[in-house]
């Protein structure tokens, strides 16, 4: 992301998205951070003006960032206030404040450079880049917002505030969306996940099971083109940079020797980048971090684009979401 910023090269694929929305998906995120620390969180959605036109997964993405940055750098049992309300000109105010270690007033100017942590001390306690920070600034500044940290010095907690300009509520969804009874009956899919960061993986597996599907993980390229030679799936879920080989290669072999429709997972959405995804064969492409909605959307989307199930050769409607 910081070579992209440096190149002008970060692109956003821009929806209505719900603030509250994004908030409580960062937070959903960040939830056993929050509770391994103890830390309370308390909201206050006071906005009445709550939509704006965003990149959902990048704008959750700040939120994210910044929770994470809270709980970081607050002492366990501490508290984090999320306030949102709205100002005389159609703008929603989102403020993160935390009663953690605080930013000295001399380093609250550099706090968004990259590589910042507040200086060497907090870096080498805290650990981390420093850039979860600096991109977030990007990505507000994108969207035309604003983003400012305060705090009234060390020990006594920070405020991180940020404005984006709002529209009047949800407009109307140009592309039809998958009914609800059509999502749960989807869930009856069985999907080979190919995804090589353990963690991932095991969270991934585990939504994906509670949601009602039936899964096998790989965690290779290899172990998954073995994996579908074996047992006919309805779908394929696959991260894109995959240690040991390429998901974009996957999934050209999977569609010609099986007929399988895919799902790209990454945490890159350029145009180029989905355009790359389409011409391999996935039918949709979707921006880490995934929001588990708009997954099995996407998974519905994809199994009602087929003539059928298990081994169709009929290409799926393309249905890129970001």
């Amino acid at each position: 992301d910081i070579s992209r910023i440096a190149h002008g090269k970060l692109e956003l694929q821009k929806e209505d998205v719900d603030i509250h929305g994004a908030i409580e998906r960062a937070l959903n995120i960040s939830a056993p951070d929050l509770k391994t620390k103890k830390i309370q969180v308390i909201k206050h959605f006071d906005a009445t003006e709550h939509y704006c036109h965003a990149d959902a997964a990048r704008l959750q993405e700040v939120f994210w960032n910044i929770i994470r940055n809270a709980v970081k750098f607050t002492p366990e049992g501490g508290k984090i206030d999320i306030v949102t309300k709205n100002d005389g000109d159609h703008t929603a105010i989102i403020e993160f404040c935390d009663d953690g270690i605080g930013i000295e007033p001399e380093l609250q100017s550099k706090i968004f450079d990259a590589f910042e942590q507040g200086g060497r001390p907090n870096t080498a306690a805290y650990g981390g880049l420093g850039l979860g920070l600096a991109i977030s600034k990007r990505i507000v500044d994108m969207h035309e917002g604003t983003i400012e940290a305060e705090s009234a010095g060390s020990g006594k907690g920070s405020t991180f505030r940020i404005k984006l300009k709002t529209i009047p509520g949800r407009r109307n969804e140009t592309k039809p969306q998958p009914s609800p009874a059509e999502i749960l009956e989807s869930a009856l899919a069985e999907i080979l996940v190919v995804e090589d960061h353990e963690d991932t993986a095991n969270v991934l597996r585990r939504i994906l099971e509670n949601a009602g599907y039936a899964v096998k993980l790989c965690k290779s390229v290899d172990e998954a083109r073995a994996a579908a030679a074996e047992h006919p799936f309805d779908l394929v879920i696959s991260d894109i940079a995959l240690a040991e080989g390429s998901g974009l290669e996957l999934m050209r072999h999977l569609k010609e020797a099986h007929g399988l429709s895919g799902i790209a997972l990454s945490g890159f959405g350029t145009q180029e980048d989905l355009e790359a995804s389409k011409a391999a064969g996935f039918a949709a492409h979707l921006i880490k971090p995934v929001d588990l909605h708009r997954l099995r959307v996407a998974i519905a989307e994809v199994l009602l684009g087929k003539e059928g199930r298990r081994g169709s050769s009929e290409p799926a409607t393309p249905a890129l979401a970001q």
